[in-house]
């Protein structure tokens, strides 16, 4: 741990952190779409790891089922049969029958039973007006489905609570409701009105209920026999799936209570009744005793008991024929609906994406009966803010103070304590956490910080390791050396030695370790071994201790953006009224002997070969061309697809070695305007100079070097052509340029 601590974060790794965690905390209070959508799936997940629970034993379901349309026809049904229900039912003993059904129109079933009847009448001898007139008046009267259906609500000993629902808005209907038939409708529904709305505090101006445009209600006679009403709306989330039940909804200025609701009060004889605003928001509603939690709209949070027919289910067609257990639906609470195929209200929920609407009146009554809620209270967005932060903030240190890997199982291990948490939570106390955005703050901040770990850190301990590991071992190191395919670069500062004479030393030698500085972080940031300093001088080897990938391409991106970082410097120099500096640059690729020279005691790890002091001759020769960074032919044939390059001129390295051509490197893929123009005139100067045709030469060199002022290698050719124009080379020639006398 004293290790750990004595690891402080740096400056980048915080600005990283903060700035993560800023971004995550905007992003929360904005809300992502599916960020939000991930979390919801997050909560189905929890919903479900409950498992399958067992619900209140008073609350029954009668259903409209297969077998019930079967024996009892297509639905709609003559509405004597639901009259027929509700008297069964009350003879049972249930308290409350609430209809997840409405009855909206007028029936006009025409019983098979009048046909017969009236077959049977006039089978028996003709019949004249008067009769007819007088049967059809009785049956008339006694089969008003509607009046049927109206006496049985108003003789039974169960409350019955009627079903209607509301139009959310103007799109949702294709006429005008006109302001008199509005009231016709709200004053069908006056019984399913909160009698109490509490707020505490200044009334707010806007209320924050979720608002209705118009009510459809039953039919005024089966209304006014009725002892409740209330609406059955449910609206599902952005992805279809239902949560929330809405417990409270505005329309005409008075707010109107659910099914469920209604349904519950009702069987616990309706104690006081009431919906608390507090800070223009729905605090939850009061019924007696029990505190109902909603959200800042007045929706409940549906705490589901499991899948499709958790409740118990009863077919009508059964309690119709008397085959049912009566001793079951005495007290009981009873909701009637459909879960046939074709004509139920089918609902998405985390447990099914095919659940009967029916159940979900059901579930919600479960919840309030037994007090068992699942809630997300204000201040468990406090607690997602902190955690936001937390994480972000355990992320970055298990990152910054262990090396990725391990950092990245310590994030795995806060990610997992963190889910943990949440869903142990969620199952003891009904408490909804967030997951996914604190999990994303912790993610991000290992992720982005472990990239820039590897991005400025990971080569160079990786090269550090291995510089180690050949120092511990010295007495292992292979003397005499190995020879591997290698890149070397060689780097001087022009007119180094005429600055130490002009210039204060102390000065110089401050603007050479800050060059230097630049230098060694721009080689190690592409996997270069400072080899050695010599003097004003450095040598880089590719590709050794390490082995590395395209060590001729690292070798070229290091040589030009040391030469660009110079740039920024020089001016900063020339600002505080010091010498200038520029360098020049060697690159040679190729076979050499690389490894340990010196005594076991006392040894350098250095490269040696042909291509080494090719390297350091091409470094010299920028001088003599007026370029800055020169490479071998070797190094060009790997990486001219890659750069931009100028073939130079053709040298021999060695007396009687083979000749070899030289380029100048001038910058990443391809150059444009007129310096690629200038480029291109040069190479058919060069074209030229090489055909011995020395004139067409020099008018190209002029051409090109007018485009291009700052390519000084033209420069030399045209004294070359004005020389070889006097004194021609003899025949044979290899492109050596040599004075001839």
């Amino acid at each position: 741990m004293k290790r750990l601590l004595r690891r402080p974060f740096r400056a980048t790794s915080c600005f990283i952190t903060a700035g993560v965690i800023l971004v995550v905390l905007l992003l929360y209070t904005m809300g992502v779409g599916p960020l939000d959508l991930l979390e919801l799936k997050s909560y189905d997940l929890r919903l479900r790891s409950m498992g399958i629970r067992k619900p209140s034993s008073n609350i029954l379901l009668c259903v409209i089922d297969e077998k019930s349309l079967k024996k009892e026809g297509r639905w709609p049904w003559p509405r004597w049969k639901m009259a027929k229900l509700i008297k069964l039912l009350s003879e049972a003993g249930a308290k409350v029958i609430a209809f997840d059904i409405g009855f909206f129109e007028p029936d006009e079933h025409l019983d098979k039973k009048l046909l017969d009847e009236l077959e049977a009448k006039l089978s028996k001898g003709p019949m004249d007006q008067k009769q007819l007139l007088s049967f059809v008046l009785e049956w008339k009267r006694k089969s008003n489905n509607d009046l049927l259906l109206a006496q049985a609500i108003q003789e039974s000993r169960a409350r019955i609570v009627l079903g209607y629902f509301f139009h959310m808005g103007v799109g949702s209907i294709d006429y005008r409701v006109e302001y008199d038939q509005l009231q016709t409708e709200l004053s069908r529904i006056e019984r399913s009105k909160y009698p109490i709305v509490v707020y505490k505090g200044q009334e707010p101006a806007n209320t924050p209920f979720t608002k209705a445009y118009v009510p459809v209600a039953n039919l005024d006679q089966i209304t006014r026999a009725a002892d409740a009403s209330g609406y059955f709306n449910i609206f599902p989330d952005a992805d279809g799936i239902v949560r929330k039940m809405p417990l409270a909804i505005q329309c005409g200025g008075d707010v109107f209570s659910p099914l469920s609701v209604q349904a519950l009060w009702n069987s616990l004889d309706r104690p006081q009744l009431s919906v608390i605003v507090s800070n223009c928001q729905v605090s939850g509603i009061k019924m007696g005793q029990r505190f109902i939690p909603t959200d800042e709209n007045g929706n409940l949070l549906i705490n589901y008991l499991g899948p499709p027919k958790t409740f118990p289910h009863f077919s009508i067609t059964d309690i119709l024929s008397g085959d049912f257990p009566r001793d079951l639906f005495r007290g009981a609470i009873v909701l009637v609906g459909a879960t046939a195929v074709g004509i139920y209200d089918q609902r998405n929920t985390p447990f099914s994406p095919v659940y009967p609407g029916l159940e979900v009146h059901a579930t919600v009554i479960d919840n309030i009966l037994t007090q068992h809620y699942l809630r997300k209270p204000e201040w468990v967005g406090v607690y997602d803010v902190c955690a936001i932060i937390f994480l972000g903030l355990l992320g970055a240190i298990a990152t910054g103070w262990l090396a990725p890997y391990r950092g990245g199982m310590v994030a795995g291990g806060l990610f997992i304590a963190h889910v943990l948490t949440c869903t142990g939570i969620f199952w003891r106390y009904g408490l909804w956490i967030n997951i996914v955005y604190p999990s994303v703050a912790l993610a991000l901040t290992h992720g982005l910080l472990t990239t820039y770990y590897y991005l400025t850190q990971a080569d160079g301990k990786k090269r550090l390791k291995a510089l180690r590991r050949i120092l511990k071992k010295s007495e292992h190191v292979k003397f005499e050396g190995e020879k591997r395919e290698l890149t070397v670069l060689f780097s001087d500062i022009t007119a180094f030695n005429r600055l130490l004479e002009e210039a204060a030393s102390e000065e110089l030698l401050s603007q050479f370790n800050e060059y230097l500085t630049i230098m060694a972080n721009i080689v190690s940031q592409y996997g270069g071994t400072l080899d050695k300093y010599i003097g004003d001088a450095l040598v880089v080897i590719y590709g050794s201790p390490i082995p590395l990938e395209d060590h001729p391409h690292k070798a070229c991106h290091t040589a030009l953006n040391l030469v660009e970082a110079l740039g920024p410097l020089n001016a900063k120099w020339a600002a505080e009224g010091k010498d200038t500096l520029d360098v020049g640059i060697g690159i040679s690729t190729g076979s050499m002997l690389v490894g340990a020279t010196g005594s076991r005691q006392w040894f350098d790890y250095t490269v040696m070969g042909e291509g080494a002091d090719l390297a350091a001759r091409l470094e010299g020769a920028n001088t003599f061309y007026g370029t800055r960074i020169l490479i071998s032919e070797a190094t060009y044939q790997v990486v001219k697809d890659t750069f931009t390059c100028l073939e130079v001129d053709t040298i021999r390295p060695k007396e009687g070695k083979a000749t070899t051509r030289i380029y100048t490197l001038l910058g990443h893929g391809t150059l444009s305007g007129p310096i690629q123009e200038a480029i291109g005139y040069f190479e058919k100067a060069l074209e030229s100079y090489k055909a011995r045709n020395w004139q067409q030469a020099l008018d190209l060199l002029h051409t090109a070097l007018h485009l291009d002022p700052s390519l000084h290698v033209a420069e030399v050719y045209i004294k070359r052509c004005r020389y070889l124009a006097n004194s021609p080379p003899p025949p044979g020639w290899d492109g050596v340029f040599r004075p001839y006398a």
